[in-house]
């Protein structure tokens, strides 16, 4: 008898490393139905990786224009939480939550039935972690009320039968706070060259440096933007958000706005790049570094979270220890004087291909189900 499965996203705002993620599980199980609290249809990648498929959504669908809240949509996550507590999945065998911080592993099943979450971080703004909602960190009445859904989150970081992680650093994270272990299944990642020979062949001589990020804050574009402008080093910025407006008035003439580019055009634009420039604080794991190493280039980061396991220190890449100017043109400096070898930052790329990803989630879901 076929299994009835059901896929479970936190929400679907902006695409990134969760929705990457999302996407290979639909193509793994295309019958399964879909569940999210809210998907942003205005947002073109959204819309077009995902627009095709119906989901099934809180009631706060209804009003789209939520959307334009931006970073502000995070305020909403109590309520998110309410609607994924509410969600009954009991008519489900196998049940895949893709979760970050609206607490979809909250769930509801059988018995009987198996619960995978893919845990890509525990919520960070419950945490610690660098979030969007830090300003608001200091009301008193809003520490009483992250207590509460801290409560909250313990309860709901017992329901999956398995919790898959990212990387060791989230692996750690659930330790602490869950007291429960992981399973590391690196996420899959679109390599932008899977041949050496081609990507030899493509490649330019370096001209500029690259950001590729969403701009929001915890992902420290603004330092990059600030610190090329400074020193006058040519820089091109891959990616959209809601800082772009204020990045681009505060970028000198050599600091360039690509905003979103289709993956199918990213490596035109990594095959003339000096380097990666990669500044996010408490990163997950990190899927554009590792996209820019399949590109043969090199990535210099700030040393702190799940970058730290993808790149290879004096080999694909360097840190820098200090999120400031002064400690990110010490690692430029440093590439200046011992440039790396594309070859090995293409090697190292390969470690974290799609089939890879596929195969470690079909197989722990068929050894898992017959377990039970």
């Amino acid at each position: 008898m076929k299994k009835k499965v059901a896929i479970v996203q936190d929400n679907l705002l902006e695409f990134g490393g969760s929705e990457k993620v999302l996407e290979t599980l639909i193509k793994l199980y295309p019958d399964a139905d879909l569940f999210t609290f809210f998907i942003n249809r205005a947002n073109p990648q959204i819309d077009q990786k995902f627009g095709k498929y119906d989901w099934r959504c809180s009631p706060l669908q209804s009003l789209p224009w939520l959307a334009n809240l931006q970073q502000y949509f995070s305020l909403l996550k109590p309520l998110a939480w309410r609607y994924f507590a509410r969600l009954d999945l009991q008519a489900y065998d196998l049940i895949f939550t893709s979760s970050h911080s609206y607490n979809s592993k909250l769930v509801k099943k059988r018995p009987d039935a198996l619960h995978i979450c893919y845990l890509h971080t525990p919520p960070r703004f419950l945490y610690g972690y660098a979030h969007e909602l830090s300003m608001f960190t200091r009301i008193g009445i809003w520490r009483t009320f992250l207590s509460w859904l801290r409560q909250i989150d313990q309860q709901a970081g017992k329901q999956p039968d398995v919790i898959i992680v990212n990387s060791r650093e989230v692996q750690q994270r659930v330790k602490k706070i869950y007291k429960r272990p992981a399973l590391v299944v690196p996420p899959p990642v679109e390599l932008l060259f899977s041949s050496y020979p081609v990507l030899k062949k493509t490649r330019k001589e370096p001209k500029y440096f690259v950001a590729h990020s969403r701009l929001v804050k915890q992902k420290g574009i603004k330092l990059i933007v600030d610190a090329c402008t400074q020193l006058g080093l040519p820089l091109r910025v891959i990616g959209d958000g809601y800082l772009r407006k204020e990045l681009e008035k505060e970028a000198g003439p050599s600091v360039t706005f690509l905003g979103f580019v289709p993956e199918k055009k990213l490596g035109r634009v990594y095959r003339s790049a000096i380097a990666l420039l990669y500044a996010a604080e408490d990163e997950d794991f990190g899927i554009v570094p590792v996209e820019a190493q399949s590109a043969g280039v090199p990535v210099l980061a700030y040393k702190s979270g799940g970058v730290v396991e993808t790149v290879k220190e004096g080999e694909t890449g360097y840190f820098f220890e200090e999120r400031t100017v002064e400690s990110l043109m010490k690692v430029i400096q440093k590439l200046q004087k011992r440039p790396l070898k594309m070859i090995d930052c293409f090697r190292q790329a390969q470690k974290f291909r799609p089939e890879l990803f596929a195969q470690n989630i079909q197989r722990l879901a068929t050894h898992r189900s017959v377990q039970s």
